[in-house]
């Protein structure tokens, strides 16, 4: 059995930079125009392209697309475990972080640019910031799990990506869904709703219960399935405290 020579560590950066790039899909297809903002000025056909959606509007979609480019990496990392070259998975990390750092500072930039001067504007662009941040603490752990951990790791790690498949499909769709009659929108929106159980029983599926690990990492799957939606809710909805709904969401 022959042994296949490993991939150098440019074609493991490029492999994460993919990755991330996957993760952002669902934003860059809608066309990427940042959200309108509730402290700033700007028109529904004048807003800037904006690489990741800068808006308390969005911030479970900014989880997503960062955590699901993360996760991305992490298989492929698995999946090419054979042909991992020494440091590998630091060039993988490293081409994941290259290009959400890249689409954040960008996002950021083009928001703070319409907001007004203010205390409260400054509050919320802290508290978008701070998402991201943790967004990109939460992506790197699901990378290192997915790519390198043991299976039960692992399985901890896809569940944990799956958590937030609905939101990074529908974010594809938000602007659709919104205007959509409620026929159309709500057998989708059950779809959606059903998305994260059945990859995180796949990801369970895929680790099996062999040994107590891979019985605990079941545990803690079905567990995170099950406060997630209330985790993702208080997440979303801690920035708004802080800006006056002069204008309504996109």
């Amino acid at each position: 059995m022959t042994t296949q020579r490993p991939l150098n560590a440019a074609v493991w950066f490029a492999i994460g930079a993919a990755g991330a790039i996957v993760g952002l899909l669902p934003w860059l297809v809608t066309g990427a125009r940042l959200p309108l903002q509730n402290l700033g000025a700007g028109s529904v056909g004048d807003m800037p392209l904006a690489l990741l959606p800068f808006s308390q509007y969005y911030l479970t979609s900014i989880v997503a697309l960062l955590v699901v480019g993360s996760a991305v990496a992490g298989i492929a990392g698995r999946a090419l475990a054979d042909r991992r070259p020494r440091h590998g998975t630091l060039a993988l990390a490293a081409g994941v972080l290259a290009v959400q750092l890249i689409a954040a500072v960008q996002a950021t930039l083009v928001t703070r640019a319409l907001l007004e001067a203010s205390s409260r504007a400054a509050l919320y662009t802290g508290a978008v910031i701070a998402v991201i941040i943790v967004s990109l603490l939460v992506g790197t752990l699901v990378l290192l799990l997915i790519a390198r951990a043991p299976v039960p790791g692992a399985t901890i790690g896809l569940s944990l990506a799956a958590l937030v498949s609905a939101t990074w499909i529908g974010t594809a769709f938000r602007d659709l869904l919104l205007l959509a009659p409620y026929e159309v929108s709500q057998p989708v929106l059950t779809i959606l709703r059903w998305i994260p159980a059945v990859l995180v029983g796949a990801a369970i599926a895929w680790g099996g219960f062999r040994t107590a690990g891979r019985v605990a990492a079941s545990v803690v799957s079905l567990a995170a399935l099950w406060i997630g939606p209330a985790f993702f809710t208080a997440v979303s909805n801690a920035p708004a405290r802080g800006c006056s709904p002069r204008i309504p969401p996109r």
